[in-house]
C-alpha cells in the first residue's frame, strides 16, 4: 500500500529494508511492557488462586471473616486503585527510571493494604516476584512514592504533603 502511494519512487523491497533497519535500531523494542500490562496479567492470576471459600490454596486457615464474593469485590476495587496509581505514576519524574514491573507490583501492594486484602495474597504476589527476579527494594521505593502521590491526589482521604509535588512554580 505504501509503495503504491509513492507512485513508483520507492519499491516494496526498499520499504521492507527500511522497516527492518528501524526495528534493528530499536532493538526490536516495538511494544515495551507497561505497568498496566503487568497488572492486567497479575490480577487474573490472583483471582484464579482464590478458592470458593475466599482463601488461597496455600492458606491453612479456612476461617475468614469475608466470603468469596467480598474478596472478589475487594480484588476488583484493588485493581481499580492499582490502575489509578499506575496512571498517577506517569505524572511523577521519580518513576522515569523504575521498571514497569516494579511500579505495577508497588501499585498492587499499596492497593492491597488500602483494601485490607489478606496477607496471603500479598505473599503470593511477592512469591511471583521472587520467581521473576523483581527488585523488591525498587518496589518498596515505588510503593512509598505512590502512597505519597495518592495522598496528594486524594486529599479528602488524608491531609498529607507530597514531596514529589512542590507548591512553587
Amino acid at each position: 500500500m505504501i509503495a503504491s502511494m509513492c507512485k513508483g519512487e520507492v519499491t516494496v523491497s526498499q520499504i521492507e529494508t527500511m522497516e527492518l533497519q528501524i526495528m534493528k535500531d530499536l532493538q526490536w523494542h516495538l511494544f515495551p511492557p507497561t505497568p498496566m500490562n503487568f497488572i492486567n496479567n497479575l490480577y487474573p492470576l490472583l483471582s484464579a488462586t482464590l478458592s470458593s471459600d475466599g482463601t488461597t490454596p496455600r492458606s491453612s486457615s479456612r476461617k475468614r471473616s469475608r466470603h468469596y464474593g467480598d474478596m472478589e469485590r475487594d480484588l476488583q476495587d484493588s485493581l481499580d486503585l492499582s490502575t489509578f496509581l499506575v496512571e498517577l505514576s506517569v505524572c511523577a519524574y521519580p518513576f522515569i527510571m523504575a521498571k514497569p514491573s516494579s511500579i505495577a507490583v508497588a501499585a498492587m501492594l499499596y492497593s492491597f493494604d488500602h483494601f485490607d486484602i489478606p496477607q496471603d495474597v500479598h505473599e503470593h504476589v511477592k512469591e511471583i516476584c521472587s520467581q521473576h527476579d523483581v527488585n523488591m527494594i525498587e518496589v518498596e521505593t515505588c510503593e512509598t512514592l505512590l502512597g505519597d502521590l495518592y495522598r496528594a491526589a486524594m486529599p479528602q482521604e488524608e491531609e498529607v504533603s507530597c514531596p514529589l509535588i512542590s507548591d512553587e512554580e
